[in-house]
């Protein structure tokens, strides 16, 4: 299943579009060099499709890009980071 995930810039959001719905993860840029990942949402129907995996594997690789420090107050997303021990050094304080 080939799914694009959207990163918009002005809603500060990563998502992708699914049966007419939305999966998503919203951020908000606390400096120059740092995200906070702090909501991830999938509906309902939707769950246990791995859709939410993809929009913060998206937006982890957004940061590791850019550079950017992220810190992880959504537990999703602290959750996804300990699983996959390749996103850890993006956590701020990780250095």
């Amino acid at each position: 299943m080939r799914i694009e995930v959207i990163h918009d810039i002005e809603s500060s959001q990563f998502y992708l579009e699914y049966e007419g719905k939305r999966a998503l993860m919203d951020y908000r840029k606390i400096s120059d060099k740092v995200l906070e990942y702090y909501h991830t949402y999938v509906p309902r129907a939707l769950r246990i499709q791995g859709l939410a995996s993809r929009v913060v594997y998206a937006a982890l690789e957004y940061a590791r890009e850019n550079e950017f420090k992220i810190i992880p107050t959504c537990s999703f997303v602290k959750h996804y980071i300990e699983k996959d021990k390749r996103f850890q050094d993006l956590v701020q304080g990780s250095e």
